[in-house]
């Protein structure tokens, strides 16, 4: 049977991890914890240690750095892990020979936008167009908005861009920009922006 005490605890370096930054969890050990520890992600051991025996490493993730005193284990992600890849992973400590598990974490990783290519469109004069580009990002986009080359007048804000009886003049290159705020441990709010071209071709009726 599996249970849950207090002194057993997880805990992480910042409550959201960055791409390109290193990321850190701690198992925090009870105070009469022995045997074999191991950090779980979604039910699988990515690092497995026995603190009996001065910390010996049994199994660990190759991506992962690991360190132990006998009374924390900290894995460690570099700056150079692909960490979006585990973003909405849930993370536990767990006391093998007690089959106890410590409180569960899950992980947000601040993703700047990434908007997949919208293709050249080809439309009739006369008709109407609504673009939606499909944006990743997190958090969420706080702005998304449009420019058209050479046309210095033209920016619309929102997430679509809509043509009602789209005429020729309207033809050319468009550029969809999205931009999120991203605030990294220790560091200050900074907006990172994202864009894609694509061109609208507007044919004669």
């Amino acid at each position: 049977m599996s249970c849950e005490y207090t002194a057993f605890l997880l805990t992480t370096s910042s409550d959201r991890a960055t791409i390109g930054n290193e990321f850190n969890f701690t198992c925090n050990l009870a105070k009469d914890s022995n045997g074999i520890i191991s950090i779980v992600r979604d039910h699988i051991d990515e690092c497995i240690i026995d603190v009996d025996r001065t910390c010996r490493l049994l199994n660990c993730n190759p991506n992962y750095d690991y360190s132990c005193n006998g009374s924390t284990i900290i894995l460690t992600l570099s700056g150079n892990f692909d960490i979006d890849s585990l973003h909405g992973s849930r993370w536990k400590c767990h006391d093998i020979l007690r089959d106890m598990d410590s409180n569960e974490m899950m992980i947000y990783v601040n993703v700047e936008p990434v908007i997949l290519k919208i293709p050249d469109i080809n439309i009739k004069e006369g008709s109407n167009l609504k673009i939606t580009p499909t944006i990743y990002a997190n958090p969420a986009p706080i702005s998304v908005w449009w420019t058209l080359q050479n046309v210095t007048d033209f920016r619309w804000y929102g997430r679509n861009l809509i043509f009602r009886n789209i005429q020729r003049d309207s033809r050319g290159n468009y550029t969809c920009y999205a931009m999120n705020t991203i605030t990294a441990s220790g560091q200050p709010p900074l907006n990172s922006t994202s864009a894609d071209k694509f061109y609208v071709n507007v044919q004669c009726k």
